[in-house]
């Protein structure tokens, strides 16, 4: 743990016993506390511990949970920027997935993670375009423009002439302009106030950590929400502009939302699992992938009594990530292990795994060269695995049965390096590179 002013800094996995009381209250309420029972890495010295990737805010302190093996930042100016890269990656992965949610649910959101995406929508639009202006009718006594001939009968004298004709002499114009001056605009503003005010340090790096300061003094102030909703809902009836459609739906949608805050007036954003984060991470930074190998890998089946052949497709094995260079094939599985010492590393499921993907891969052409590889958080420990090996104990004498059993080899990847590179869409050329260099 670290903390840098009102900033504490943990990591994913961290033991319950480094977090203050109240905050493990929160962190169980929403369900993101392992009991420490159970199989994977975080679990296997029986000592309770957190599951979550993100933060936990309120008016004075923030509590920040990093990836495994993050580094720890050494300054408020870079704790920001990976707080910011963290939430960012969130955001993305949640924009890639529509925020469908099977797949959200799938990585466990925690909060207002969902709506990330729906923040920073509404925040590039202002940043953009400025505060919403709505078609304003202006009308005038003998004014420019077009006559408004009922509000002109209406309202102003005229005189019949000798041909029994009506005549006027004066005229009600019509003018139509766009004002930033309207309760819509209002809304708009209290509405970009508030995303601002809490999270305004993710859209801006500046000192103040405000985007939109000139807002400060808009505020929904316990509006009713729903009564704000229907102006806007009413506003977007009469809206054809595809732009300004989108951005009354994203109003809307912000004011139906419900909160995500808990005791103390505490809020949370992040996800409980991570580990499905690691793998799309370093599916997109690796690319291109075998997706012609993938799809010819077999199936299970079985054959009935009757000797009728079923194929089951739907429960064939699922690789992680598969790339191809040449005759060269690497079969990845991405591990979110602090795997610090081999008591932590993937146990002999993810072995067997491997090696039977090696096998699957081999019967599509066994002029391959294949690799198998993990695929880990960076952890800097003289101790941790290098290879993963099956070897043969017998008396006092180990054999290594590597020429069955060919090493699967274990990466390390710095997480934040890993998370830059996947917010800005950057291929790691260089792992693509260290991989292939491991294979003869």
């Amino acid at each position: 743990m670290s903390k840098i002013n009102n900033i504490s800094f943990y990591r994913d996995g961290e033991s319950l016993e480094l977090i203050p009381e109240d905050i493990c209250i929160l962190l169980r309420k929403v369900g993101v506390i392992e009991d420490g029972t159970g199989v994977n890495e975080s679990k296997k010295f029986n000592k309770a511990s957190v599951s979550f990737c993100g933060l936990l805010y309120g008016d004075n302190s923030i509590y920040v949970f990093l990836p495994k093996c993050h580094p720890i930042p050494e300054s408020l100016e870079l704790g920001k920027k990976a707080v910011r890269e963290l939430i960012g990656c969130i955001s993305n992965y949640c924009i890639e997935h529509g925020n469908n949610i099977h797949d959200l649910s799938e990585i466990g959101h925690v909060g207002i993670s969902r709506q990330l995406p729906l923040y920073k929508s509404i925040i590039d639009d202002y940043v953009k375009h400025g505060l919403f202006r709505s078609r304003v009718k202006r009308s005038k006594r003998n004014g420019t423009g077009k006559v408004d001939w009922g509000e002109t009968i209406k309202k102003l004298p005229y005189i019949t002439s000798h041909k029994q004709q009506v005549v006027y002499s004066e005229f009600v114009t019509e003018n139509f302009s766009y004002s930033s001056e309207t309760i819509i605009a209002n809304i708009h503003a209290a509405i970009i106030n508030e995303i601002d005010k809490k999270y305004g340090w993710w859209f801006t790096d500046n000192t103040s950590g405000r985007i939109a300061s000139e807002l400060r003094f808009y505020h929904l102030n316990g509006e009713d929400k729903r009564m704000l909703s229907n102006i806007l809902k009413k506003e977007l009836r009469g809206t054809f502009n595809e732009r300004l459609i989108r951005l009354l739906k994203n109003l809307i949608s912000y004011l139906e939302h419900d909160s995500a805050t808990f005791g103390k007036g505490i809020e949370i954003c992040g996800i409980s699992k991570f580990e499905l984060l690691w793998e799309r991470m370093l599916l997109e930074v690796l690319k291109p992938t075998a997706v012609d190998l993938k799809a010819m890998l077999p199936v299970p089946a079985y054959k009935t009594s009757s000797g009728k052949l079923s194929l089951l497709k739907s429960k064939k094995g699922r690789i992680d990530i598969i790339i191809k260079e040449g005759g060269v094939v690497a079969i990845i599985d991405a591990k979110y292990y602090n795997a610090y010492d081999v008591r932590c590393s993937p146990g002999w499921p993810d072995l067997v795994k491997q090696f039977f993907y090696e096998k699957l891969v081999s019967s599509i052409d066994n002029k391959l060269s294949i690799g198998n590889f993990f695929v880990l958080p960076n952890a800097n420990n003289a101790d941790r695995p290098e290879q993963g090996l099956i070897a043969r104990v017998q008396d006092e004498t180990v054999e290594i049965l590597s020429d069955i059993f060919p090493p699967v080899n274990c990466i390390y990847v710095c997480p934040q390096e890993l998370i830059y590179n996947y917010n800005n869409k950057k291929l790691d050329s260089q792992l693509r590179r260290r991989i292939f260099s491991m294979i003869s």
